[in-house]
């Protein structure tokens, strides 16, 4: 049976978010091709638990996290409690 690793699931998700980068404009980022993929390992390891014993990864978060309106911003919510901008502005006035 196949095991997935986390390096493995990085080298597939960096095809995916390069082929959402192509996808994305100037205006709009593209995010589809990474919600398809954690949507689909979702499905898979309920599927197939045994294939993800050794990855400790929460594809249901990572998917709510992709499927909010600004990913990035939610990132910097979750992680320092700011937006992006906000972190950024925070960042550029203490060290720069």
């Amino acid at each position: 049976m196949f095991q997935y690793t986390k390096e493995f699931l990085f080298t597939e998700f960096d095809v995916v978010k390069n082929r959402d980068k192509k996808k994305s404009t100037t205006k709009k980022e593209c995010y589809d091709n990474r919600i398809n993929f954690f949507k689909d390992h979702i499905k898979n390891k309920q599927e197939n638990p045994k294939s993800y014993e050794d990855v400790d990864i929460n594809f249901d978060k990572l998917l709510s996290v992709y499927q909010t309106v600004n990913p990035l911003d939610t990132f910097y919510q979750i992680g320092f409690g700011k937006t992006y901008n906000e972190y950024l502005t925070d960042y550029n006035n203490t060290y720069a």
